[in-house]
Formats: C-alpha cells, sequence, structure tokens
C-alpha cells in the first residue's frame, strides 16, 4: 500500500501574494513533503474597501506561483474558502473539509512562531492537533522559541532565512506611490498598478 502524500497547508491573506510568500514555499518543497497547497481566505474576514477581492487575490497568487515556482513544483492553490465551497475560516473546519476530499492525504499546517502561544484558543483545539501536526516558521529577529507542543515542528532556522516582507507593507507602498519591485513578482507589481489595487 502506498504511502499517503504530505502536503503542506499554506493560509493567509495574500493580499497581495509577496516574494516573502513564494521563498517559504520553495523552502518547504525543498524538504520531505510531496506538496504545498496556498489556502486563501475568504472576502468575509476583510474589508473589502481597503483590500483586493478574492478574485484578484486568486489571481496574483496564480502569476506568483507561475512565476517563482518551477513548473515541476507542487505548488498549487486550495480555493475552498473562496469558491463558497468552506465559508468557515476556522482552521479545523478547513482540515475536515480538504481531508474528507482528500482522505488518502496527510494534511500539515504551516504557521508563524508567534501563532504557537495562541494554539489552545484555536476552535476545538483538542480535536484539532489530531487532525494535523503544525511546522512552525522562525521570526525574523526571533532569539528564543516558543517552546514547542508535541504537535507542532520547528523548521530549522538555519535552513530558511525569515524575511521582513509583509503585505500591509506593499499596500502602504502602494497607497504611497511608492515601487514595490523588490517586493511581489513581476506579475503581480504590473497586475496591481493595472487593477488600480490598494490606492
Amino acid at each position: 500500500m502506498a504511502s499517503p502524500q504530505k502536503i503542506v497547508l499554506f493560509g493567509g491573506s495574500f493580499d497581495p501574494p509577496h516574494l516573502g510568500h513564494m521563498n517559504i514555499a520553495s523552502y518547504i518543497l525543498s524538504l520531505s513533503y510531496d506538496g504545498i497547497w496556498f489556502v486563501p481566505t475568504g472576502d468575509e474576514r476583510y474589508d473589502r474597501s481597503s483590500f483586493a477581492s478574492s478574485t484578484d487575490r486568486y489571481e496574483m497568487l496564480k502569476m506568483a506561483i507561475a512565476e517563482c515556482m518551477p513548473e515541476s513544483a507542487d505548488a498549487a492553490i486550495s480555493d475552498v474558502q473562496l469558491n463558497g465551497g468552506l465559508s468557515s475560516s476556522y482552521t479545523v473546519d478547513l482540515l475536515d473539509h480538504l481531508r474528507a476530499l482528500h482522505p488518502e492525504t496527510e494534511f500539515f499546517f504551516l504557521i508563524g512562531s508567534d501563532r504557537v502561544p495562541t494554539l489552545p484558543s484555536w476552535k476545538e483545539y483538542q480535536r484539532l492537533v489530531q487532525l494535523t501536526h503544525f511546522l512552525v516558521l522562525p521570526r525574523l529577529g526571533e532569539e528564543e522559541q516558543t517552546p514547542c507542543p508535541e504537535y507542532c515542528t520547528y523548521l530549522d532556522a538555519q535552513d530558511f532565512v525569515p524575511t521582513d516582507y509583509a503585505s500591509s507593507t506593499i499596500r502602504e507602498r502602494v497607497a504611497r506611490r511608492e515601487p514595490i519591485n523588490d517586493f511581489v513578482p513581476e506579475s503581480v507589481r504590473k497586475y496591481i498598478l493595472e487593477k488600480k489595487l490598494y490606492v
């Protein structure tokens, strides 16, 4: 019997997706996982007067993956929270949904180290940690790691160099008419300008 596929879920608003996101995905794909799925959150979590629509975020993420990931890479977008397939934004509901669709797949969930202390407050925490294993990325400038429970694994900070890229910073730069060439893939930069996003 074949071993289950090991897929890492990378959730976020991706508003916009930036080079930091792509660097993280490339790093995950260099490890012993079969693929990474970006899971953009639905519109209901954000003030749509200030942020890009679900359609724009999906298109930018698709462009970023095409530009930055090799064709052979298993880097995909799960749009279950964008297309109405899953109205809930809770991680436990996302995992229930994906495990029902892909029972042969073992899912891992990527978080930043700042989220580790908050995990016990997540919806259905006790069941959640039975559904997935959390992969923890170090934060830029982090001197000491938060103790990690058995359902977490810190990714090796020596192999991954954190960045201070942030989607909020990019949106602010666009609003101030400042260049974002060093922050986002070129295709994403052009899309933002053409669609007049974040201004």
